[in-house]
């Protein structure tokens, strides 16, 4: 049983924070290392509360499955009026497409009939914040409702969005999948198919690099940018990227890493 002061410690932490908050801030890595330490004890001996983390991970897990499914079949069947001759541009026009819906994927939100109307997409005023709330209510059981305040803040682009920040190039980099097969279960077999790269000009944090939300910043001076490429070993369930030849693990995570 966990000593009475820790149970006090734990429910005070709830009442200062929203529990749905709480736990997308603990599935995100987003608990400072008192947080952490109470609420892994609150899990070992709260079943109940075991349940309910589980559950709004596997809300988090389906949105965001549903979305890199959507993102696939739109790529596959996209079609413009008038298809470039060059291919070269064709491949950046889809490229782009596909960019622009990897942000509305890291950020979880599933926009389905508000978005695409027929084959094309249509680009209108929508108010983002009731598309959320509106498609989380209609496809979570009831439940599970009260934890349906799951969306992710990537604080990690606000905190540098200094007047110095500026988006060199954004791009789409397909993963490359290493190791061989993985053995997990069913629904964990499911990849990540791209990751949206931003290349951002700063002085204070050049050479270094974060990855939140399925979307690696690289942070440099240098207007000459090197090439990166994404890897995934399936039998390790590990995501890396690879730049100047060098390997590092994508974890996510709002903190800045050294390149």
């Amino acid at each position: 049983m966990p000593e009475k002061s820790l149970i006090d410690s734990f429910k005070r932490m709830i009442e200062e924070n929203n529990i749905t908050d709480l736990i997308d801030r603990y599935l995100y890595g987003g608990l400072n290392e008192k947080e952490l330490n109470l609420f892994e004890e609150k899990l070992r001996s709260d079943e109940i509360f075991r349940q309910e983390v589980e559950a709004q991970k596997a809300v988090i897990k389906s949105i965001q499955n549903n979305a890199k499914e959507d993102l696939r079949n739109f790529i596959k069947g996209i079609s413009l009026e008038e298809k470039p001759k060059n291919k070269n541009i064709s491949l950046l026009v889809k490229l782009s497409v596909a960019a622009t819906i990897l942000i509305l994927i890291s950020i979880g939100i599933v926009l389905k009939d508000d978005i695409f109307k027929g084959d094309k997409p249509i680009i209108s005023n929508i108010d983002t914040t009731k598309i959320i709330h509106d498609t989380l209510i209609q496809t979570i059981p009831e439940n599970i409702k009260h934890i349906a305040n799951i969306i992710p803040k990537d604080t990690t682009y606000n905190k540098l969005n200094q007047s110095e920040n500026k988006i060199y190039k954004t791009i789409v980099v397909p993963v490359k999948e290493i190791g061989g097969n993985g053995f997990g279960f069913a629904e964990e077999t499911t990849t990540i198919d791209y990751i949206f790269v931003r290349y951002i000009k700063s002085t204070i944090y050049k050479n270094n690099y974060s990855y939140f939300n399925d979307t690696l910043s690289i942070y440099t001076d240098n207007k000459k940018l090197k090439e990166i490429k994404i890897q995934y070993n399936r039998s390790k369930k590990i995501y890396y990227f690879i730049i100047d030849k060098k390997k590092y693990v994508l974890v996510n995570s709002e903190k800045i890493h050294s390149l």
